[in-house]
């Protein structure tokens, strides 16, 4: 998992207007995957309106995807 404060930083980054900055701390979030959890879960409750609406979205999704399934090693 990544540091705390990233995972803060990228938080505090679903709430800007810029659609472009929103995705790509949507992406980074999302490629972390569900080892966010915890922290955006606690980290959304402290800012505005908007970032707990994504947030919320945010958990929703990765609490509901299913978990990538492991391929099994390739044999001839």
């Amino acid at each position: 998992m990544r540091d705390r404060k990233q995972i803060e930083a990228l938080v505090y980054l679903l709430g800007d207007e810029d659609k472009s900055i929103f995705r790509r701390a949507r992406r980074e979030l999302l490629s972390i995957g569900r080892d966010v959890l915890p922290v955006l879960e606690e980290e959304i409750e402290k800012h505005s309106i908007r970032i707990k609406v994504r947030g919320r979205q945010l958990i929703n999704y990765l609490r509901t995807r299913k978990k990538p399934r492991t391929r099994p090693p390739y044999v001839c």
